[in-house]
């Protein structure tokens, strides 16, 4: 039973084949050849590009910022207003930053004036007379100083002959002298005691009623003068006699001790009158060398430093002049101004942006290209560009630069290429516009060229083949070898003449049974 079931099944996949077949046969022969498409072969350029995408950029935009804090004293511009390369956009209050410039123009004037005279003209009278007046005043300086230097060296020489004095004892002569000295001061203390005991003396008179009574004269004024003179007649004896007893006694050592000292500051004197003298002998020699040197044609290292004072004038004023610039913002090309983010009386941060220009007369693209591609690229290339914004626009461009070092962006690895545009008249090209970059890598004149829609390849050999429409109406499968290859056509270099009609039919649409794969 199962064998009948099988032979059955079989019997009925055979009838079916053979239904299949009788219908695809029948079909092949009802069908009718239809060419859908067509072109004709012929022999002109054909161009390999390298495509990428970019964006429209000025060809310059700059931000410009101050350089130092301050306050904006004034904006100059507005969005959208064209500049030129020089114009003050704004600035800050800088009074006196502008006068430490002019300071330094006049400093820099009086060394240059300096370096002139030094250099070419001789000394006046008057300066002449300045330089010797100096030196007549150095020489008196220097008399005064050697005045001083005797008086210091006497004053030496007077004290050790104190000392010596003092140590060699008093003279007979001395003592004579004290001794009549105290002699006098006691004949003094006498009479002055006389004269007071006179005074203070009472005596009585009689009077005409034949009383008496007792006169004392010398009470009141005449009694205190006398008691005076006789105090002092007294000191005048105790201090005779305390001399007469010192000079007998001989020196103290506390007398010793004061000469030494006198001798010391003495020679102490000498010194600083020497160091004196040695001053204002070479204040005298720097006068004369100095009216020696007015004389003599200025010396080549006295130019060279009269010369760097001028270049450390020029660089101060180079250095007042740089931070009067930093208190500006100056347009440093030519354009219109896209943004300005500073006010009038607001503070100025050094390197904030403030004001940015941008320069719509060349515009650029820059595109990442694959690591596949880039060797085919070159700077000087031609690039064909279309944009989104002006679909019907071809607008030519030139490779200027490409990166030397690549980036990785989601794993692929590409270099930044920058395409310089060169619009024609009438193309309004703006900033921010999306670009399409074909980059011409290859071409060739003068080839066989069919479009891409008539090759078609083998999967298995990959050999190309194309349809060929002949004279008497039959269309025939040819094999051909392709060259270069873009988005559009292909090279033809074998199996094909130009003028030949390259065709697509309905052939390739028809149901093959025994055909799947192909």
């Amino acid at each position: 039973m199962r064998r009948t079931i099988i032979i059955v099944l079989v019997i009925a996949l055979l009838g079916v084949a053979g239904f299949l077949f009788l219908r695809q046969r029948q079909a092949a022969q009802e069908t009718t050849i239809e060419i859908l498409r067509e072109a004709t072969v012929e022999r002109g350029r054909i161009t390999a590009t390298v495509n990428a995408t970019g964006a429209i950029e000025p060809e310059s935009l700059v931000t410009l910022t101050f350089g130092m804090a301050g306050t904006i004293r004034q904006v100059n511009v507005v969005r959208g207003q064209v500049v030129a390369v020089g114009d003050v956009l704004a600035s800050l209050n800088a009074a006196e930053l502008a006068l430490a410039v002019q300071q330094a123009e006049d400093a820099l004037l009086i060394q240059q004036l300096t370096y002139q005279q030094r250099q070419n003209s001789a000394p006046s009278a008057a300066t002449l007379a300045s330089a010797q007046a100096d030196i007549d005043a150095a020489n008196a300086n220097l008399l005064v100083a050697q005045a001083n230097l005797a008086g210091a060296e006497a004053a030496v020489l007077q004290a050790q002959a104190q000392k010596a004095q003092l140590l060699a004892g008093p003279t007979a002569g001395q003592i004579a002298a004290a001794e009549a000295q105290l002699a006098a001061a006691e004949a003094q203390q006498k009479t002055a005691q006389i004269t007071y005991d006179r005074l203070t003396e009472c005596f009585t008179v009689d009077l005409p009623d034949g009383n008496s009574e007792d006169i004392c004269p010398g009470l009141g004024d005449p009694e205190e003068q006398a008691r005076y003179g006789l105090a002092n007649a007294n000191e005048a004896v105790v201090a005779a006699e305390a001399n007469l007893t010192d000079l007998r006694a001989g020196p103290r050592s506390s007398d010793i001790q004061a000469a030494d000292a006198a001798i010391a500051s003495a020679e102490a004197n000498v010194q600083a009158a020497e160091g004196n003298v040695a001053a204002a002998e070479a204040n005298v020699a720097r006068a004369e060398a100095a009216y020696a040197r007015l004389l003599e044609p200025a010396a080549a290292d006295e130019l060279a430093i009269l010369e760097a004072q001028i270049a450390g004038a020029e660089t101060n004023l180079a250095l007042a002049q740089l931070r009067l610039d930093q208190a500006q913002i100056v347009a440093p090309i030519a354009g219109t101004v896209a943004n300005v983010l500073i006010n009038n009386g607001e503070q100025a941060a050094p390197g904030a942006p403030a004001i940015t220009i941008v320069n719509e007369g060349a515009f650029h693209i820059t595109v990442n290209v694959d690591e596949i591609d880039i060797d085919q690229i070159a700077v000087g290339q031609d690039v064909d560009i279309t944009l989104d914004a002006l679909p019907d626009v071809l607008v030519p461009g030139t490779i200027t630069e490409i990166a030397p070092t690549s980036a990785s962006t989601g794993g692929v690895v590409t270099y930044v290429v920058t395409i310089n545009i060169e619009p024609e008249d009438g193309v309004n090209l703006r900033a921010g516009m999306s670009a399409n970059a074909s980059i011409v890598v290859q071409e060739i004149d003068n080839v066989l060229t069919v479009p891409n829609w008539a090759v078609r390849l083998n999967r298995d050999t990959g050999e190309a083949f194309v349809q060929v429409a002949r004279a008497d109406g039959t269309v025939v499968e040819m094999p051909v070898e392709t060259g270069l290859r873009n988005e559009l056509s292909s090279e033809v270099t074998s199996g094909l003449q130009e003028g030949d009609v390259v065709v697509v039919t309905n052939e390739r649409e028809a149901f093959s049974f025994f055909s799947f794969g192909e």
